[in-house]
């Protein structure tokens, strides 16, 4: 039986024993630069609320939360609200290329994280384990091996307001590979990770991912952060059933950019050394593939 490295992974619904949620408000040991409220009128149209940002860390009970940047152009933060405001609830707010590492007590691990918010999009999040959901208002995530430690990414903006959290492993990948409509495997990236795994490989300082789903680019990898990493990380499908398929394709659209040494471009042939496709039937060795029809040129 032939099964490519490309099963199709399910977030399916779960009966995991959650704790009580965490409720934002309640944050303890607040890390990052703190700015006072500015009212309206004075020096702000529409006032400023009070925050942390950037936002370092915080502690929900006994969990510890780490947020960083990545080359977005807005920091993460702790707002609070206006002093006017009669909802005095306070939000996380993470944007576009913003990580937030959970990481469980000592001696503990976590299967399940279900966050609940608002101002998000469909297929925001990613994770570096297990797999990530967002809608507009809800971030789901499942492991079936749970850890201590899980790292996510962002899109776009979230702004969390509580955080349930579950020992329990999440549900297993599915006997049965789906089949998507449109094609046996067919994905947007602009709008999902589509089960896809990130092995991001040993991150040197300075880069929290290399691999991540962009909601304009689809999935995007890169290894510049102010100057260039040197980087080794891999994007990996689910498991895909070729039982029954005598000439399985793969079509894919690619653009490349910014490989360079030092300020110049590199030629598309030197690029082409450091990236490849590669394919395996489940279990066995990978074997690159010959990509027709590259780019000419680097955008």
């Amino acid at each position: 039986m032939k099964k490519t490295l490309l099963s199709l992974a399910l977030v399916l619904g779960t009966t995991a024993a959650f704790a009580a949620p965490f409720d934002v408000n309640d944050a303890a040991d607040i890390q990052g630069t703190f700015s006072e409220e500015v009212p309206k009128g004075e020096g702000s149209a529409t006032g400023q609320a009070a925050r942390y940002q950037p936002l370092q860390s915080l502690k929900l009970g006994d969990y510890t939360f780490t947020f960083a940047n990545g080359e977005g152009k807005t920091e993460p933060a702790y707002y609070y609200a206006m002093s006017t405001n009669a909802n005095q609830d306070k939000t996380i707010r993470l944007y576009s290329t913003n990580t937030m590492t959970v990481t469980a007590p000592a001696g503990t691990t976590m299967g399940q994280i279900s966050i609940t918010g608002t101002n998000g999009k469909t297929g925001i999040v990613t994770a570096d384990a297990g797999t990530a959901t967002s809608e507009a208002t809800s971030i789901k995530w499942s492991t079936t091996e749970p850890v201590s430690s899980v790292t996510f990414t962002f899109s776009g903006s979230f702004r969390i307001r509580t955080v349930e959290i579950s020992s329990e492993a999440g549900s297993e990948v599915p006997d049965t590979p789906v089949t998507p409509t449109g094609g046996l495997f067919n994905i947007d990236f602009k709008t999902s990770q589509g089960g896809f795994t990130f092995e991001q490989g040993t991150l040197p300082e300075g880069l929290s991912f290399v691999w991540k789903q962009d909601a304009k680019y689809g999935l995007v990898a890169s290894g510049y952060y102010q100057k260039v990493y040197a980087t080794d990380a891999w994007a990996i499908s689910p498991v895909v059933e070729l039982k029954d398929v005598e000439e399985p394709t793969l079509t894919f659209a690619q653009a490349m950019n910014n490989f360079k040494d030092g300020n110049d471009k590199i030629a598309v042939s030197e690029v082409l050394k450091l990236i490849s496709v590669n394919v395996r039937e489940e279990g066995g060795e990978w074997t690159a593939l010959t990509m027709p029809n590259v780019p000419t040129a680097q955008g």
